[in-house]
């Protein structure tokens, strides 16, 4: 199934009840098509201008919704570690072990290895030059 909401070119609808019969929310959000489609009409209510009593009030209902779901089926972020935090900036930058390497000026190739492995930890003029590359707070590669 996909998302069936569109709203383009109409008026929107400025009573809540008319709110409610074109859009036939808010209501409890059953799965993520529903999702979608609170978030098409969360995107036409705030691309408004100026908002009436009823469209504040429908578009308050409907981000508690939203987020009522959100909570239930999105899980909590896990806690993260300097080498998982590493690990992903690499991997968005598409580097690797040789590539930290040369990064943090080892001509052996050697260092981005072990500290990928967990073998060793990131000096401080490491984490500086880490934080410089991916424009980062050197606070993101401590614990």
């Amino acid at each position: 199934m996909t998302s069936s909401i569109r709203h383009v070119g109409a008026a929107v609808p400025e009573s809540y009840e008319d709110l409610c019969s074109v859009y036939l929310i808010p209501r409890k959000i059953q799965d993520d098509i529903g999702l979608q489609n609170a978030f098409e009409i969360l995107d036409v209510l705030t691309s408004l201008e100026e908002l009436t009593g009823d469209q504040d009030e429908f578009l308050d209902e409907l981000t508690r919704h939203v987020a009522n779901y959100e909570e239930k089926t999105i899980p909590a972020p896990t806690q993260t570690t300097p080498l998982s935090r590493l690990k992903f900036l690499l991997e968005m930058n598409e580097m690797n072990a040789s590539a930290l390497s040369t990064l943090l000026g080892d001509p052996g190739r050697s260092i981005g290895t072990r500290l990928l492995s967990g073998e060793r930890e990131l000096s401080k003029t490491q984490i500086v030059i880490l934080a410089e590359r991916f424009k980062v707070s050197t606070d993101l590669f401590l614990r």
